[in-house]
């Protein structure tokens, strides 16, 4: 792993989707994904509904019950919310909801 600097380490890779071309700061190193797989399952979302597998205008209750926990998103509400799948994705992404993301 690389040695910190001003008290940040970064780790990097990027792979060049046409040629597989590579570049890496510490890519082997093993970490969480912590957020990043809400890109993931909200990319998974919209391909299923191109595909008329999903219904991105479906409405989903989540009540206060149902709620993960977080410092964003649907948690700091205090009431049950009635939201589209595309509003949860959208939740997902702009504040990284977990809530949003488990619901989906």
């Amino acid at each position: 792993m690389p040695s910190p600097t001003r008290g940040v380490t970064g780790l990097l890779h990027a792979r060049d989707v046409d040629t597989g071309a590579e570049l890496g700061l510490g890519a082997d190193a093993p970490m969480s994904t912590a957020s990043v797989h809400k890109l993931c399952l909200v990319s998974t979302v919209f391909r299923e509904a191109a595909r008329g597998r999903v219904d991105l205008t479906q409405q989903v209750e989540v009540s206060v019950e149902r709620r993960t926990k977080g410092p964003t998103g649907l948690v700091v509400m205090l009431d049950p919310v009635l939201l589209s799948l595309r509003d949860l994705a959208a939740q997902s992404i702009a504040v990284s909801d977990n809530t949003a993301a488990d619901v989906l």
